[in-house]
């Protein structure tokens, strides 16, 4: 019986002590990660009213009179480059077709923003490539002949933004000129870029 008194008695202070430890890590996260949480939401909020902003007025410019113009003159370069496919006359002929517009619902979304450069990157590099914010956003728009889902992939670099793929999905067809990605694929590209211009910058030394 003593035997067992001194086992349960250990059980009990060994759970204390967890309940301890555990309740001190929540302590301490909550000190120390809470206010960078406090400190970055204006900035988050900020970065977002931002890009909705940008997107509604590019929507907007987009299928008041369905000038792809003004769309092009906000692309990214691998938008601008699908856009001389002849499935984007297409695409184009397609939306027009949806008339006038009659409603807009603002758009929402969010985004993702990537780390710092790699510390290996000299800070030329860090200033040229930056960070990179990748948003997805949602509008809901009524035009003459049919609703339509308008969803809009935007990217910021050097706190510009442009616009990466524009979709109108309508009566159960999908259209999309450029080509959504992801903020992985989009750092991986950096890097790539940031590989082969160090190895230039290599042979031109030797040269």
């Amino acid at each position: 019986m003593k035997e067992l008194l001194m086992i349960s008695g250990g059980i009990f202070l060994i759970l204390i002590a967890l309940i301890a430890v555990t309740v001190l890590a929540i302590v301490v996260a909550v000190f120390i990660f809470l206010p960078r949480y406090l400190k970055s939401l204006p900035q988050a909020m900020e970065i977002n009213e931002e890009a909705q902003d940008y997107v509604n007025a590019a929507i907007l410019e987009t299928v008041h009179e369905w000038n792809f113009q003004k769309l092009y003159e906000k692309a990214t370069p691998q938008l601008l480059e699908l856009s001389h496919l002849e499935e984007s006359e297409k695409i184009i002929a397609f939306c027009r077709q949806l008339g006038k517009l009659e409603s807009y619902k603002g758009a929402v979304g969010g985004w993702q923003t990537s780390t710092e450069g790699s510390k290996e990157i000299s800070p030329s590099d860090r200033h040229k490539f930056g960070k990179i914010t990748l948003g997805n956003y949602v509008a809901e728009a009524d035009f003459e002949k049919a609703s339509a889902t308008i969803k809009v992939q935007v990217i910021r670099r050097e706190n510009q933004w442009l616009i990466n793929s524009f979709t109108i999905s309508t009566q159960g067809v999908i259209t999309t000129l450029g080509m959504p990605t992801t903020l992985e694929a989009l750092v991986d590209t950096d890097q790539k870029k940031r590989l082969l211009e160090a190895l230039i910058r290599g042979d031109e030394q030797k040269d």
